[in-house]
Parts: structure tokens; sequence; C-alpha cells
């Protein structure tokens, strides 16, 4: 299985205009979570992900980070995404999931992880019901399924990751 995580962070309509050069701690944990569950993770910015010629058709798993003021350049992402790889399964988290029905609908992404998401990533990889995964929203026809919040993770949990 290949991932591609996508740091959309600070990337307003489609390009990070501060700290270009940094990639947030959130991108690096999941792709730490991904590879330690056996699957290959690279992490790209947004900017070159909507600036490549081509995509990686090969991709299994598209996943973004990303905040409220970045749901344009979501937009954006989700529609390239669609068309270059319509069979992956995409997936977003970060800020901008704290309205799940409004970031699913305007991007088009399968899955929006809300809270933290370390062990809602695990059950998605583990292929766990959808309805039985907290912090998970999803598309199930024309609505939009909100699962009951995650729990904080405790410091024991944590620091398993």
């Amino acid at each position: 299985m290949q991932a591609l995580m996508v740091d959309a962070l600070g990337s307003a309509k489609g390009t990070r205009l501060l700290t270009r050069d940094v990639v947030g701690c959130g991108p690096r944990w999941v792709c730490g979570i991904l590879e330690r569950a056996g699957v290959g993770c690279r992490i790209q910015l947004c900017e070159d992900f909507l600036g490549s010629k081509a995509g990686d058709r090969t991709l299994d798993l598209l996943l973004v980070s990303a905040m409220t003021m970045d749901l344009p350049a979501l937009r954006k992402i989700g529609r390239k995404a669609r068309r270059i790889t319509p069979a992956c399964l995409t997936i977003v988290g970060g800020p901008v999931c704290g309205s799940p029905r409004r970031v699913l609908a305007a991007s088009g992404f399968d899955l929006a992880v809300s809270g933290e998401g370390e062990d809602a990533l695990g059950s998605i990889l583990a292929g766990k019901d959808r309805n039985q995964i907290p912090g998970l929203s999803y598309r199930q026809g024309d609505r939009v399924v909100v699962n009951p919040p995650a729990h904080r993770l405790d410091e024991e949990r944590y620091n398993q990751f």
C-alpha cells in the first residue's frame, strides 16, 4: 500500500505564504503511524502536489492535513485527486475537520477525522466498520455520517505512537 500525505496547513488557496520550508508535526506524525503499520508514505507540500503536471496514479491512500482557512486549497486537492487517482481513498484531518459535514461536502474527500486521529487511522487501516470509528465522518450516499467524537488519548496511549 502506498500513501501520500499532503501538508496543506497554512496554504489558504493553494500556496503557503509563510514557513514554506516547514512540514507540520501532524503530517509527520501521521506518516510515522502509517510507516509503522507497513504502509509506504511520503509527504508533499500542497503547492507541490497542485503544481505537479502528473500525479502518482499508484496511490492507495491520500491524506491531507488542513486548517479552516485552507478549505479552498482542500477543494483543489480533492478535484486533482479524483482526476488522477479516482479509486484512491482520500482522508482529511486537522483543524478543518471541526465542521466535517462542510469539509466533506466542499472537498469531495471520502473521510474526515476529527480530533486525535491516531486510533481512527489504525482502525481505518484495519478495515473496521466506519460507523464504529470514533471521530470519523464519512459520506454515505447523499448524506454525511458523523460518528461520536474520539476520546482524548491519555499519556500512556499517546506514548505508544
